[in-house]
């Protein structure tokens, strides 16, 4: 596990290091020419997590490399899930209206599908990916966390035109009316299944399927169906509430937890979601199940 999370947050650090390096080469040397010496410069930069020392690199790399190809089969299947989803979101929601959706209201709520079906399809991948292993998942996490940086940075100063910028402006911009707003809870996502994977790894699985399956729905449901406000937040209703309670009794149901913690867990949560602000219950609502769930165990 150490080895892992050493990894991903070179991951993450790398990323960082290169988009820096390119703002600062950008404008003196060109495009292109500022990604090529970006990628180069970038690399010492995650050494310090390595106690500055190549070899403890070079050592803990080939051992994850090592476990990686033992499980290269059920790494190919998440890699399919994940080329099977991710294109079908992006293709179909751009739309303003979709057939599939017409259960789901009117147009008006195109916006928040888009991002609850992406919220969906990131966090199934997720999820196989935990169940393949927690030093995967953690991978997959900051490769992911990674590339909405890099996406986030490619709207206003893009790396590569078209291909990096328009995919940004295409999946990210319409999600959202501020331009900011969409990367909070993006982030927040994906910080929320790295910390049920850390700190309740044998829980994560299903505190990550909440998140990716529960949530959404109860997003979805309070848009179309929702009338009453909750009191201690409008923003949120009675109806999308209680199909978040009901979808969490469902997912959580799959790992044949007892009646009183399935009760305890799913009303539990869904307590914590209403409570939570817009964006910030994709990180309370995993970490709360996976220590909840922990705490039951004992």
């Amino acid at each position: 596990m150490e080895a892992a999370v050493r990894a991903s947050l070179a991951v993450v650090c790398y990323a960082a290091a290169l988009l820096v390096f390119f703002h600062l080469l950008r404008k003196r040397v060109g495009r292109w020419v500022a990604i090529l010496l970006s990628i180069f410069l970038a690399v010492p930069c995650v050494l310090p997590l390595y106690h500055l020392s190549p070899q403890l690199y070079l050592q803990e790399t080939r051992g994850l490399l090592t476990e990686m190809r033992e499980r290269l089969l059920q790494l190919l299947g998440g890699v399919l899930t994940a080329c099977l989803l991710l294109p079908v979101c992006y293709r179909a929601l751009p739309r303003e209206y979709v057939q599939f959706w017409k259960i789901f209201g009117p147009p008006s709520g195109y916006q928040y599908r888009y991002v609850a079906v992406g919220q969906a399809a990131v966090g199934t991948v997720a999820a196989y990916f935990i169940w393949v292993g927690t030093d995967t998942a953690l991978l997959f996490l900051s490769l992911c966390f990674s590339a909405l940086a890099v996406a986030e940075y490619s709207r206003t100063r893009p790396l590569s035109k078209p291909v990096v910028s328009g995919v940004a402006r295409e999946w990210v911009e319409p999600a959202t009316v501020g331009r900011w707003r969409i990367y909070l809870p993006g982030f927040l996502f994906l910080l929320g299944c790295a910390c049920a994977v850390l700190l309740a790894p044998e829980f994560a699985l299903p505190s990550v399927l909440l998140l990716s399956v529960s949530d959404p729905v109860a997003g979805l449901a309070g848009r179309r169906f929702g009338r009453h406000e909750l009191p201690y937040h409008r923003r949120k209703t009675l109806e999308g509430s209680l199909c978040f309670l009901a979808a969490s009794l469902c997912v959580l149901a799959l790992f044949r937890l007892s009646l009183p913690s399935l009760l305890l867990v799913s009303g539990s949560v869904a307590l914590v979601e209403s409570l939570s602000p817009s964006g910030v219950d994709n990180l309370s609502i995993p970490l709360s199940a996976a220590l909840l769930l922990r705490y039951l165990a004992g």
